[in-house]
């Protein structure tokens, strides 16, 4: 069995501290890097087990811990003399951002060396590393944005990230789907225009997917209290369940 721990299950909308920002850990692959991710990971003992990050997209809920996580790491294998990679799989544009922090002083470029970081930008992902299997599909947000299923051979998670057209991603077969969902279904109209799904969107995704079960997250307060949302989904789908931030599970 392997873990499957969310970190951060808040929109960039959502107010207040009781959700951070988007971030999940699956069996050594981080599912984009909200802010304050490293810490929890640290603080869960799952930092050195972070072998592969796959950003979806580039607005900054999702990517705002990168740097700090990059950081933690160079520092962490310098004082540990401790030699290891991270493969980054982003939409095209995360480089610029880093080179920008580090032509602003922001990051240090000598100790970001220290990182052994791997960047790969893409449009679309089919790869074998490190004993995983990785599609990266197309969907559709008002940023590219990349949907994820990831096997490891045993069970297969699909991950979302922000869209209101998740047809790409129904075309693969998933264990467990983590799907966002921003908004109710009266908000339908609000969804649509700003690139996001609703619980009955997501639930129909899961649904088409052959899913177990459906993990709602990146979820807005100011459009409406969480067990709405899983109320929703469960109309269409019944094993829907509203995730919190630090919540785990062996799949």
């Amino acid at each position: 069995m392997a873990k499957l721990v969310f970190l951060g299950t808040g929109s960039g909308g959502f107010v207040g501290s009781e959700r951070q920002n988007p971030s999940v850990y699956f069996d050594g692959v981080l599912f984009d890097c909200g802010a304050g991710t490293n810490g929890r990971l640290t603080d869960l003992e799952l930092l050195n087990k972070t072998e592969i990050i796959l950003i979806s997209h580039l607005h900054s809920d999702h990517i705002s811990g990168i740097y700090d996580l990059l950081v933690q790491v160079a520092i962490d294998s310098s004082l540990n003399k401790m030699e290891r990679t991270i493969e980054i799989f982003s939409p095209p544009g995360l480089s610029s951002l880093i080179a920008n922090y580090v032509k602003t002083e922001a990051i240090s470029a000598e100790l970001l060396k220290l990182a052994n970081f791997k960047i790969h930008e893409i449009e679309n992902l089919d790869i074998k590393i490190n004993g995983k299997h990785i599609i990266g599909v197309k969907l559709d947000h008002l940023a590219f944005d990349l949907g994820y299923l990831v096997d490891n051979g045993k069970v297969r998670v699909a991950y979302s990230g922000d869209t209101r057209e998740p047809s790409a991603l129904e075309k693969l077969k998933t264990d467990y789907l983590i799907h966002e969902a921003s908004f109710p279904e009266k908000y339908k109209d609000l969804a649509i225009k700003f690139g996001h799904s609703t619980a009955k969107d997501a639930a129909k995704t899961a649904a088409k997917m052959g899913a177990k079960k459906l993990f709602l997250t990146h979820l807005n307060n100011r459009s409406g209290p969480a067990g709405e949302i899983e109320s929703e989904a469960k109309e269409v789908f019944k094993s829907s369940i509203v995730v919190n931030d630090f919540d785990s599970f062996e799949i």
